[in-house]
C-alpha cells in the first residue's frame, strides 16, 4: 500500500470531504448509544419471542440479557478511556466514564421504554404483576406493585416500571463500571 491510499485509510480522506464530522468521539459517548441501541433491540427482541405477552416465566433471561449489554457495552468504554489516560486512570476515571454512558444509555433506553410501555404493548408491566402473583413468583415487580385497594397511589405500574428500569440501569452500571475499572488497573500492573 502505497502512502497515499495510507493517509486515505487514516481519515484524512473523510476529514477533507466532511470538515464538521468528529472523527474522534469520547468513548462515554459512543459506547452510551451503542447501549441504547442495543437495550432497545433487546427489548424488541423480548417482546418478539413473547417475554412480555404470554411467556413471562423466561423473563428472567430479560436481566441477564442487560447483564450482558451492559458489561459488553463498559468493558471497551473503559479500557479507551484508560488507554487514553495512561497511568492517570483511576478508579474515578472508569467510574465517571461509566457514569456519563449510563446515563445516555439509560435515557435514550427509558425513552424508548415510555414509548413501548404506551404505545407498542401497554399493560404488559399490569399483566406481569398479575403473573408474579398468580404464581407465587416474588419478583421485584410484584413486590413495588400499587395495591388496587390502596386510597393513594402515587405512580402507576407503568410509571413505577419506568423509574425502576432507568434506576437499575445506572446501578447496575455503575457496579459494573466499577469493577471494570478494578480488573483495568488489576490488568495494568
Amino acid at each position: 500500500i502505497t502512502n497515499s491510499v495510507q493517509k486515505n485509510y487514516s481519515g484524512e480522506c473523510v476529514k477533507k470531504f466532511i470538515p464538521s464530522l468528529p472523527m474522534e468521539i469520547k468513548p462515554e459517548i459512543k459506547f452510551g448509544i451503542i447501549a441504547a441501541i442495543a437495550l432497545i433491540v433487546w427489548t424488541t427482541v423480548q417482546f418478539l419471542l413473547g417475554f412480555h405477552t404470554d411467556k413471562f416465566e423466561l423473563n428472567y433471561i430479560s436481566s441477564w440479557g442487560i447483564l450482558f449489554i451492559l458489561i459488553v457495552a463498559i468493558y471497551p468504554a473503559i479500557r479507551e478511556k484508560q488507554l487514553d489516560a495512561g497511568k492517570k486512570f483511576s478508579i474515578r476515571l472508569g467510574l465517571r466514564t461509566g457514569l456519563i454512558l449510563m446515563l445516555i444509555a439509560s435515557t435514550i433506553a427509558s425513552g424508548f421504554m415510555f414509548i413501548y410501555d404506551y404505545k407498542i404493548n401497554p399493560l404488559w408491566v399490569d399483566k406481569m404483576i398479575d403473573w408474579q402473583i398468580s404464581t407465587d413468583k416474588n419478583y421485584s415487580l410484584s413486590r413495588l406493585a400499587n395495591d388496587p385497594d390502596a386510597s393513594a397511589i402515587i405512580l402507576s405500574n407503568t410509571e413505577m416500571h419506568l423509574c425502576v428500569y432507568f434506576l437499575t440501569l445506572i446501578l447496575v452500571g455503575m457496579l459494573v463500571s466499577f469493577l471494570v475499572s478494578i480488573f483495568q488497573l488489576i490488568k495494568s500492573k
